[in-house]
């Protein structure tokens, strides 16, 4: 997946600025239209979306996402959601990211 490998550094700063960001908006800021997240216990990003493709009505969509947590990975196809959309699977890429298919935000 050399897209992935090729921006991958790039994912690992965002993520790193969403994690130590003071408050959501400094976190909206900082995603600015290039990635979407989600919080957790306590108010902290728990995983982020770094959309490839956007929603389309027949094929809705991909991303890249990093969730160290895992939950992607063991959540099975339709019975979750993530990102306020029905998800519809995940490939494992590399330690805590996933490239996944959802369907409409």
């Amino acid at each position: 997946m050399p897209r992935f490998y090729l921006s991958k550094l790039s994912y690992q700063t965002t993520v790193a600025k969403l994690r130590s960001a003071r408050d959501e908006a400094e976190r909206q800021a900082i995603c600015a239209g290039k990635c979407e997240f989600e919080l957790g216990p306590g108010g902290t990003v728990s995983r982020v979306v770094f959309p490839w493709t956007y929603d389309d009505a027949l094929l809705g969509w991909i991303g890249v996402v990093y969730d160290p947590e895992g939950k992607v990975a063991t959540t099975q196809a339709r019975e979750g959601s993530f990102f306020g959309c029905a998800f519809f699977g995940a490939k494992h890429l590399s330690e805590d990211w996933y490239l996944c298919s959802f369907w409409h935000r």
